[in-house]
């Protein structure tokens, strides 16, 4: 028998397909919020890194690392709103998660067009920013300064600027800012709003209640790793690192 507690403090039963399900979108969030704030915790370290180097330029190697940290933390957060809609009792009514979707819905603007860049190729015009586009962010040394990161080839003509500075306020509007086809979004507020809500999920998760076992685990301090070794006359042996966790069945 399954007993899983909702956001109510009454307990709903709820048939094996759907707790499975409950479970595998559970582990998707996981995954999906840690990649997004990796990558971008990775990609500000790189990005501080090259703020020294505006009069040279900065190495295209590192220019693609970071590029391939900020796509995955706008990949993630498309991901992220698609797990949402499909995970099973999570409240989706609730202004945090309402709030979250409504927030981040160009995310999926920015999405589709770097899943269709073989497309967009033949539709930029000259005033696009680049293919890849181009990252904006506040300087660490000086708030009122920004750099503008162009993942781009010199010989391109492109249009980009860069973030927008309030006068009124003596600061830039935003932290970070991915410009990529017709769609700008501040990854800064975006990045924050996926952090809220990754601590939001784990609360309400870790209400989670088997009646034949221990509570659900949202973030588990280890996972197991298993390695498997190739012996002459023995075969292969098989070993864990750690032990399997409880079972939920």
């Amino acid at each position: 028998m399954w007993w899983l507690m909702n956001d109510r403090p009454s307990r709903t039963e709820t048939d094996p397909d759907r707790v499975r399900r409950l479970l595998l979108c559970l582990d998707g969030l996981r995954f999906s919020f840690a990649v997004c704030l990796s990558s971008h915790l990775r990609a500000m370290q790189a990005l501080r890194s090259f703020e020294p180097m505006y009069a040279t330029g900065v190495p295209t190697d590192a220019v693609a690392q970071v590029i391939g940290d900020i796509w995955s933390v706008v990949d993630s957060a498309y991901r992220i709103r698609l797990l949402i809609n499909s995970t099973p009792l999570i409240p989706k009514r609730d202004p945090q998660i309402r709030m979250f979707m409504d927030a981040t819905t160009p995310v999926e603007s920015l999405r589709h067009y770097v899943q269709h860049l073989n497309g967009e190729i033949g539709t930029l015009p000259p005033s696009a920013p680049p293919l890849w586009g181009g990252l904006s962010w506040v300087s660490e040394a000086d708030p009122v300064t920004c750099f503008t990161l162009v993942a781009g080839s010199s010989h391109l003509a492109t249009s980009l600027g860069g973030l927008v500075f309030d006068t009124h306020t003596g600061r830039f509007v935003c932290e970070l800012e991915l410009t990529a086809g017709n769609t700008r979004v501040d990854l800064s507020d975006l990045v924050r709003r996926v952090r809220s809500l990754s601590e939001s999920v784990c609360n309400w998760a870790n209400t989670i209640q088997f009646s034949d076992g221990p509570s659900y685990e949202f973030k588990p301090a280890l996972s197991p790793l298993f390695v498997t070794s190739f012996r002459a006359g023995i075969g292969s042996t098989v070993s864990k690192s750690v032990e399997e966790p409880p079972s939920e069945r």
